[in-house]
């Protein structure tokens, strides 16, 4: 079993997260922003709620990364006043996931085509393509919203990754988005 968890980034002066009584880590970066990481299984509340709670308070975007047993993430932003969105990462594993809830079938079932295995792949694989496009969207408004100088490119790229570790990828993530996240991460 690998992390779980959840990366929490906002900026406010000294905001108070009654929804976090104890983080396992609280990181004060450069400009006012914090990162909270908080390895417990049960959430916070839920990540998209969160970052719009946040957001609202603080003024400023929000962005709440769930990390499930390093397998993949899922990464929930608020802009003030905007709505919430949600991407996942780790993108085999989405589609994967996908396939079995959408068509309850595995590659290796019986009876399945490879034609038809693929099929299904495609369809799912069409709409998290669509996803990713409005996430970056959604990514590139909350990092000009925050003031904060990020590359579209990487952030592209961040958005894409597939790596081995899901933490190691909303981590890229942030450092994309131009977020003051320490080297080490």
């Amino acid at each position: 079993m690998g992390l779980t968890g959840h990366l929490i980034v906002f900026r406010a002066g000294s905001a108070e997260l009654p929804e976090v009584p104890e983080p396992a880590e609280v990181l004060p970066r450069p400009g006012g922003w914090h990162v909270l990481t908080d390895y417990g299984t049960a959430a916070p509340a839920p990540p998209d709620d969160l970052a719009a709670r946040l957001a609202g308070r603080t003024a400023a975007p929000a962005l709440v990364a769930r990390v499930l047993h390093s397998d993949r993430s899922e990464i929930h932003g608020c802009l003030p006043g905007g709505p919430a969105w949600r991407f996942e990462q780790a993108v085999h594993l989405v589609v994967e996931q996908a396939v079995r809830e959408r068509f309850g079938c595995e590659q290796d079932d019986e009876g399945l085509s490879a034609e038809e295995w693929q099929e299904c792949v495609d369809e799912v694989t069409a709409e998290w393509e669509q996803q990713r496009a409005e996430a970056l969207g959604h990514a590139l408004a909350r990092a000009r919203a925050a003031g904060l100088p990020c590359d579209p490119r990487q952030v592209e790229l961040a958005l894409e990754s597939d790596g081995l570790y899901a933490e190691h990828a909303a981590w890229d993530l942030l450092r994309a988005l131009g977020v003051p996240v320490p080297p080490d991460r």
